[in-house]
């Protein structure tokens, strides 16, 4: 009798904790997603130029989403999603913040031709600021650009 009054407690116990252990994998498996409304909190789009420059629109969210439109001279061509590990989106912001972002000029341009354009955008405290970088980008810009535009080959691409 006290064997079966201990299967029987058993029985209780382990199929909520199966079932909640069911519900957490779910949860964690679950593809990434934007909520509805938000907007990114850094971005980066690309124009194209007269040969082969990619051309391309990353956006980054601040539950660590981050979506790829892919539109030419990329491995990859389409809408993507991903997330990011907590580390990188963690290490990004603080570049953002120790660059001093909202002291950059609003544009960098010059008289040169068949550049791309790049659009790198930053949302911090109620503030969003978007510059413009045709040509003449002071190198701490450039290095915020070529982080984002890593994350192109780092990040774990899903189709959308």
């Amino acid at each position: 009798m006290k064997n079966s009054s201990f299967g029987k407690a058993m029985r209780y116990l382990i199929l909520p904790v199966v079932f909640l252990g069911t519900l957490l994998l779910m949860h964690s498996c679950k593809s990434p997603s934007i909520p509805e409304g938000e907007k990114p909190r850094m971005e980066l789009r690309t124009t194209g130029c007269y040969g082969t420059c990619p051309v391309f629109t990353i956006s980054i969210y601040e539950n660590r989403v981050v979506t790829l439109e892919a539109v030419e001279f990329l491995d990859l061509e389409g809408k993507f999603i991903s997330r990011l590990s907590n580390n990188t989106f963690d290490d990004l912001l603080i570049e953002f913040q120790n660059s001093s972002f909202f002291d950059f000029q609003e544009q960098y341009t010059g008289p040169v031709s068949d550049l791309p354009t790049k659009y790198i955008t930053y949302r911090e405290g109620g503030k969003t600021k978007t510059i413009t970088d045709y040509y003449g980008a002071p190198q701490e810009l450039k290095y915020l650009e070529e982080k984002i535009s890593q994350l192109i080959d780092q990040a774990s691409w899903k189709k959308r």
